[in-house]
């Protein structure tokens, strides 16, 4: 087996932290912050917040992961729901902090046509709904 070369290994080893990261938010069921993130990886040759936060950034633009703005924490993207990773819209319980990612071609549309009415030109749109999620209603 031939020996790889500094870059190939830095790339390797950056891709490594990339799926870890990856990986830490498919398992999660709730939005993780990325200090929450870092405490999961902590043993995974991750040990700074900056680290996190490039792959970070990274993954939001390959669109693999979304970013929940009003908790500033971060998802996995559910590429089952929609097939354009840059409009997605999130339900987020208040109680218990599960977050479901779903598409809605009408939503999509109302603001497609408010973009193009403002002669705005729109590069992505994430809605959040807050509320209780069914479990956490019945609970009442």
């Amino acid at each position: 087996m031939a020996k790889l070369s500094a870059s190939q290994s830095r790339s390797r080893k950056s891709a490594d932290k990339r799926e870890a990261v990856l990986r830490v938010l498919h398992q999660s069921d709730r939005p993780l912050t990325a200090y929450q993130i870092l405490a999961r990886l902590r043993g995974d040759s991750i040990k700074a917040p900056t680290t996190v936060y490039r792959l970070l950034e990274q993954l939001i633009g390959e669109g693999e992961i979304h970013r929940i703005e009003s908790i500033n924490s971060f998802v996995a993207c559910d590429k089952s729901c929609h097939s354009d990773r840059k409009k997605a819209v999130f339900s987020i319980c208040e109680e218990c902090g599960k977050t479901c990612e779903f598409a809605d071609d009408q939503i999509l549309a109302i603001l497609l046509r408010q973009a193009q009415m403002l002669n705005f030109e729109l590069h992505s749109t994430t809605l959040e709904m807050r509320g209780r999620c069914a479990s956490c209603a019945g609970k009442a």
